[in-house]
């Protein structure tokens, strides 16, 4: 408590300090190693027992942040990925934007109905997987992806930025493999996704890239990482994707902020906000489609699909907002008065009725 030498001395300072004299208490003296002048909490806790509970941890920080997945069966999609492992990446920031971006994508953000096609490339390119692989007996596309992901992590090759090429390879995987899919198998929507850190070369057909894209619906979203990034060889990949009677149309502004993203480095919670930037295009938000809402009402009531909880949820809500709609109305346009029904403009003044 203080450096007391006497009891008197301890005294003298205990109403304010709240302090307590032990010099005659030996076992006391044993455990504040002779200072006679304790604190009554230290004494209540060293020599009765009567300790404060210890401070409770804060719960452990998550290493990663993690997306609930897709849950939305009713859109399906066919994703290209094509991934930059150039010199410039290096093989840890290769390996970040595999684990972070393309595996996230894959595994939170897409539902398991959909198709998974994955390229890299640096000088080359690196073949990783089609639509139409399977990952193993029984395995699905989706999980055949994650497995190549994980065996690619491990075969980073480096060297120059040469993407045209990987263009056209992922092109001709939307045109000539996914077909070999059934049908009934294959997505609803194509999306290309390119990431890259440099100056892209070997772009001198961007022009016939880019017709082979729209003829073929295939939407693209450039991901540029760190300063070293340019979007002058990448622009006309995705320059006219909206059409001039969109409101948002304007060829310059259009396509840097809806279709080419941008993050300083590689980093893992950017590349998480990447992929809350770019979820949607992916796992849409679940929407009630060709139902009345007299069907959806039944529905609830019925418990007649999984869904109950959600819609149970979607009826609630509106019942809310009527109920607050009617309060709002009642309360505008009725005002009692002796339990009598009196309007707030009345036709005699024709102003407003202080009720």
């Amino acid at each position: 408590c203080i450096d007391a030498s006497s009891e008197s001395e301890c005294n003298a300072v205990s109403s304010g300090s709240g302090c307590m004299y032990i010099g005659n208490d030996q076992a006391a003296l044993a455990q504040s190693s002779g200072v006679i002048c304790v604190t009554p909490s230290w004494y209540d806790c060293t020599i009765n027992g009567n300790c404060p509970p210890p401070p409770q941890s804060k719960p452990p920080v998550p290493a990663d942040c993690v997306l609930d997945t897709c849950d939305n069966t009713d859109d399906t999609f066919n994703v290209g990925f094509v991934v930059d492992e150039s010199g410039s990446v290096g093989r840890t920031n290769y390996q970040l934007s595999l684990d972070y971006f393309v595996k996230k994508m894959v595994k939170e953000n897409l539902n398991e109905d959909s198709l998974v096609s994955f390229l890299s490339f640096a000088s080359g390119k690196d073949r990783n997987y089609l639509f139409t692989d399977k990952g193993g007996p029984g395995n699905t596309n989706r999980e055949g992806v994650l497995n190549a992901i994980e065996q690619e992590k491990n075969n980073y090759s480096g060297g120059g930025t040469c993407l045209g090429p990987a263009i056209e390879e992922i092109i001709t995987d939307f045109t000539q493999d996914l077909p070999n899919v059934p049908a009934a198998e294959r997505g609803q929507e194509n999306i290309l996704f390119v990431v890259t850190d440099g100056i892209a070369t070997c772009m001198s057909s961007c022009s016939t890239y880019r017709q082979q894209l729209r003829d073929n619906g295939i939407t693209t979203y450039i991901v540029g990482i760190t300063n070293g990034f340019s979007d002058n060889a990448v622009r006309c990949l995705v320059e006219d994707q909206i059409q001039p009677s969109d409101p948002r149309y304007d060829d310059s502004r259009t396509a840097v902020t809806d279709y080419i993203l941008t993050i300083p480095k590689f980093d893992k919670a950017l590349f998480f906000q990447l992929q809350l930037q770019l979820r949607a295009t992916v796992c849409p938000p679940i929407v009630f489609k060709d139902e009345t809402f007299a069907n959806k009402l039944f529905v609830v009531l019925t418990g007649a699909n999984d869904m109950v909880n959600d819609n149970l949820l979607y009826v609630v809500s509106l019942a809310l907002l009527m109920v607050a709609g009617l309060v709002y109305y009642f309360r505008e346009r009725l005002c009692a008065t002796n339990e009598k029904y009196v309007p707030l403009v009345t036709e005699s003044h024709g102003r407003y009725q202080s009720v």
